[in-house]
């Protein structure tokens, strides 16, 4: 694949995450590094595509080796590189190695605000707090900080991170007109962010976003920035990113590959809800699928439009894999709802079709063992499966990695092979897993 060479910021979607190493890497041939030494950054939304996408260079590297990779979340990498922008002149600065630590990650916010509750829980602001905490036998200016108040400030970074991504507005207020905070944001939120910020004794990222853009834009001399920057197999980012992303792009390469549903412009797509609220000729032709749970990507896709933002898509070489899931990926690829008025007839599925399984377990443990049993069935009956190849999706994964050891390591058939636990601390188990993680 080959590519013109002024910098910008290129997507690139696919349907398959493998078709999308094969675009990455020719991204990387097409813009080789001045120094080889030099650590390759490349952005990822989770531990799991981090470890997936580890194996998958590895596999198609020369020596079958990839090193020298540094890998980030979207929210950590655009703070880091903000904080890299904002803190230089034309003097110069220092480089991304220099930022590791970072006060604004989970853990620095929790201790702030631990820090902060106490000379705050008196505001008048302050009552649903104080009431949620005097409630469970916490709360008090003098109280020591128990397990309740470690878990409501755990919950509280955590919506601040969130906040971070997707209401960059609502800190870019808070922090601008602290006087003129809407009701509906809670103007305990805004003390304690405040107060957060006091402790920190550092501007929040994304109260820098717009400046650090602005300064890509001037024509400054930056010093410090990555050569080229990889941003894989994100199904979503935020406006502002975006925004960021395409500003840097005027200054290095930045690739940027999306995992998407369907091809072409799609951003039309209703919900259901929508649709049924409000109906329009077209809904009813769409996939069902792509209405119900399609609509991060759809608005993704209308973002990237919005912005004039071109998208490669990848070449597409599943053509002969029949099977109920190709059909079924096929089918959210082209945008077909088979049935529908004037659209493809139903096909028809073999018996032996196992593409896609449904399981009706009474439990935690039962629902391991039938997983375990269903791998090594699939690594016996198909051997150019391995190990490495899978990938369990599980939104809570804390809630079984206690059990994952004693399914998968119990009595001789112990064969799921080798796995890491993407969410949780878990031990060797059986088979990879890989947590609902967010940004």
């Amino acid at each position: 694949m080959g590519f013109v060479v002024d910098k910008s910021l290129r997507v690139f979607s696919s349907r398959r995450t493998e078709d999308l190493v094969v675009d990455m890497l020719a991204f990387a041939d097409d813009f080789p590094l001045t120094d080889p030494m030099s650590p390759e950054l490349i952005v990822v939304p989770s531990w799991g595509m981090e470890r997936w996408l580890s194996l998958a260079m590895a596999q198609r590297a020369r020596l079958q080796l990839a090193a020298n990779y540094q890998f980030l979340f979207p929210g950590k990498a655009v703070s880091r590189l903000v904080k890299l922008i904002s803190g230089f002149d034309n003097a110069g600065g220092a480089t991304l190695g220099d930022l590791d630590s970072d006060p604004w990650l989970r853990p620095g916010i929790i201790w702030a605000i631990l820090e902060a509750l106490p000379k705050l829980i008196n505001d008048p602001d302050f009552e649903p707090v104080a009431t949620y905490l005097n409630s469970k036998g916490g709360g008090g200016e003098d109280a020591a900080v128990g397990r309740k108040e470690y878990q409501l400030a755990k919950q509280i970074a955590a919506l601040f991170e969130q906040y971070s991504l997707y209401r960059q507005d609502w800190i870019s207020k808070w922090v601008s007109e602290p006087e003129a905070v809407p009701a509906d944001h809670g103007p305990w939120q805004a003390k304690l962010f405040w107060k957060v910020t006091d402790i920190i004794g550092e501007s929040h990222p994304a109260t820098l976003i717009d400046a650090a853009i602005s300064k890509l834009d001037s024509g400054l001399v930056i010093k410090g920035l990555p050569e080229r920057l990889m941003i894989f197999g994100v199904s979503s980012l935020p406006p502002k990113f975006i925004d960021f992303f395409a500003a840097l792009g005027r200054r290095i390469n930045v690739g940027l590959f999306v995992v998407t549903p369907t091809k072409g412009y799609f951003g039309d797509t209703r919900t259901r809800k929508q649709a049924a609220a409000q109906p329009s000729w077209g809904d009813e032709t769409e996939h069902p699928l792509l209405q119900s749970m399609g609509k991060v990507a759809f608005e993704f896709n209308e973002l990237l439009t919005e912005k004039n933002i071109p998208v490669f898509e990848a070449k597409d070489d599943s053509d002969g894999e029949f099977s109920l899931l190709w059909q079924i990926q096929d089918d959210l690829y082209n945008r077909v709802n088979r049935g529908a008025k004037d659209q493809p007839q139903p096909v028809q599925i073999t018996k032996l079709d196992d593409s896609i399984q449904f399981h009706s377990c009474h439990g935690q443990i039962r629902q391991l063992e039938v997983l375990r049993d269903a791998l090594l069935r699939l690594f016996r009956d198909d051997k150019t499966i391995e190990p490495r190849d899978v990938v369990v999706i599980c939104p809570d994964i804390e809630g079984y990695a206690p059990l994952i050891d004693a399914v998968f390591s119990d009595g001789d058939e112990a064969g799921a092979g080798p796995g890491t636990g993407a969410g949780a601390g878990t031990g060797a188990g059986g088979v990879s897993q890989d947590s609902v993680q967010h940004y």
